[in-house]
């Protein structure tokens, strides 16, 4: 028995952080889904076992498996692949992973859903195509083209409960000509208070509330309790140059000058403040030297546990594959608590 209101599919499914926080809300079922990486879909099946695997290259589909769902769908989901987009990347308009959001296009043409909700990093707002036009206004052309009316908003995840600054691009289409959706307002602030429409708003959540009840490890140490909750060996220099870091710096401002990195960026070797919500979980997060993943207390990496729970997966989530790749799942998915108060939000649209 189906106990969802509306169905959806999800392209570029990952791990399912999206389709997590849609199914949470009790209001959707999730059809059907498309991902590439063996072990992604793995754990996809693991977590939504009734969900069919409607194929593994976006690029070459049989598209007879989506014209049968045709007008039958409330919402498509997903987030291309955004490396080309990504302020930390390359930014390079070639990049053939750029044009994977035409293959979301042309999957919502099959499909004909009443809505989408497509997801990518910030940095597409200012991307250009190799021919200079801006990236944003042909999304906007192809979709007009198509029959549906699109808004957008950059969010950041810790204004909706997530224990981490996490800032994305969210397009939401509705077919037809008139889009009266209107995002979730805010619900958390740094400090609280009220909002300006007269919300009530909470504190940002913490690294220290999501992960301060996980055992204290240091490099090398697993837990008895968790076999996701283990630290790998990092250096001894790495060690000696963060051992007496203070939460919020990086081993380049350690006061002790001889232990100090002899190069790098200001965000790397550095930890997370404890009281703050985290820096966005990459699929780095392992590393020591790389961008702000250094536990605010133990001189490590993050965990994979950690990681999760930053990221607002329930420890019950199941994660298939080697750590290696679930570490990419992890790191690419879309935090599932914002996905829920997104999801929540849209039900409320197609009521």
């Amino acid at each position: 028995m189906k106990r969802g209101k509306y169905s959806t599919i999800d392209l570029f499914a990952g791990c399912g952080g999206l389709a997590k926080g849609f199914e949470s809300t009790g209001f959707y079922d999730v059809e059907g889904f498309v991902e590439i990486l063996d072990p992604a879909i793995s754990t996809f099946k693991s977590n939504f076992p009734e969900a069919e695997l409607l194929g593994n290259d976006i690029t070459n589909l049989d598209e007879s498996k989506f014209l049968r769902f045709r007008d039958k769908i409330d919402l498509i989901v997903g987030g291309p692949p955004c490396q080309g987009f990504s302020i930390a990347g390359k930014r390079d308009p070639k990049d053939p992973r750029n044009s994977l959001f035409m293959d979301f296009v042309r999957v919502v043409g099959l499909v004909r859903p009443r809505m989408f909700l497509m997801e990518n990093v910030r940095g597409l707002k200012s991307m250009k195509t190799a021919k200079g036009e801006k990236v944003i206004d042909v999304i906007l052309r192809e979709f007009d083209e198509l029959g549906y009316s699109v808004k957008y908003k950059v969010i950041d995840a810790a204004n909706y409960g997530v224990p981490q600054h996490r800032h994305r691009i969210f397009f939401v289409g509705v077919k037809g000509e008139k889009n009266d959706f209107e995002f979730p307002e805010e619900t958390h602030s740094e400090f609280g208070g009220v909002s300006k429409s007269g919300v009530e708003l909470k504190k940002f959540r913490t690294v220290r509330e999501a992960i301060g009840d996980l055992e204290a490890l240091e490099s090398g140490e697993k837990s008895e309790k968790d076999e996701l909750h283990f630290s790998l060996n990092h250096a001894k220099r790495h060690i000696l140059w963060l051992k007496d870091t203070p939460e919020g710096k990086s081993a380049h401002e350690n006061v002790n000058v001889n232990l100090r990195p002899p190069s790098g960026y200001p965000t790397t070797y550095k930890r997370f403040w404890w009281d703050r919500p985290s820096p966005a979980v990459t699929t780095c997060f392992s590393s020591i030297s790389s961008q702000n993943n250094v536990h605010p207390r133990d001189t490590r990496a993050i965990s994979i546990r950690e990681a999760a729970r930053l990221q607002t997966f329930p420890d019950d989530f199941k994660f298939e594959g080697p750590v290696s790749k679930i570490r990419l799942q992890i790191g690419n998915a879309v935090p599932p608590k914002l996905a829920e108060v997104l999801a929540k939000k849209i039900a409320e649209y197609l009521d």
